[in-house]
């Protein structure tokens, strides 16, 4: 399943009913491997480096391109995660980056000393990818990927707007539906009119109560999603004229 974030008092850049956000299943998996494997949480060595068997690893290892191991003060070997292949590539100022990078409290240096590892290149969040970060997070600690299929919100994020439970879409459907509404009346100067293309009437169309729209409105009240029910978006989805 997925959700959708919608404004639910009109102000100047938005009307209410607007379609702030929209995330998918994959989104939201992609968020809670991001903060379980956050480097801020890490084990790490008493040299400060991230250690082998931690799960950020699995993350990078996963999500990135190339995998730099240190050869020497000036040459790294250059792994292909993402595709086959390594090369040794030299005349690099090594010392300097690695020295550079071990100033900040929550580096993301592998490795040990003077063999460290990082990461860097293109990022690849596939499901496939993302599915292989949830089999170590579940091997490795205990947490569960079934427990983790709602995006997590904050007190604030869920006072100020309304979050419905719709179905699952691809990546394509997500920015669709939050979209800006534009003039194209001339193709050389388009004008956005709007920043939402897309709305919900969430009063009238989702059967709400009278005493949960209430609820929605007052900014005192922390409304939860209806994770009992999941909506087909494409039938409550409107486009403004």
């Amino acid at each position: 399943m997925a959700e959708l974030m919608l404004k639910t008092r009109t102000n100047r850049q938005f009307s209410e009913g607007d379609i702030l956000g929209a995330f998918s299943n994959l989104d939201i998996w992609v968020r809670h491997v991001e903060m379980i494997c956050n480097v801020n949480k890490a084990t790490r060595d008493n040299n400060g480096y991230i250690v082998s068997s931690s799960i950020a690893k699995d993350l990078y290892e996963q999500f990135y391109q190339y995998r730099l191991e240190r050869v020497s003060r000036t040459e790294v070997n250059r792994i292909n995660l993402l595709g086959s292949g390594e090369e040794v590539v030299s005349g690099l100022a090594v010392q300097q980056f690695v020295d550079n990078v071990k100033t900040k409290r929550n580096h993301r240096l592998f490795g040990t000393t003077n063999r460290e590892i990082w990461y860097e290149g293109d990022i690849d969040k596939s499901l496939a990818k993302v599915d292989n970060i949830w089999t170590a997070i579940e091997a490795k600690t205990e947490l569960l990927k079934a427990d983790h299929g709602k995006w997590p919100w904050g007190t604030i994020g869920r006072r100020a707007h309304f979050f419905i439970v719709v179905d699952d879409f691809d990546q394509a459907e997500k920015y669709r539906l939050i979209e800006p509404e534009i003039d194209e009346t001339d193709p050389s100067n388009t004008i956005v009119i709007k920043d939402r293309a897309h709305y919900i009437d969430w009063r009238n169309d989702l059967s709400i109560s009278s005493g949960t729209r209430g609820e929605i409105e007052d900014r005192e009240i922390v409304v939860d999603r209806d994770y009992g029910r999941v909506r087909d978006h494409t039938e409550f989805t409107k486009t403004r004229a």
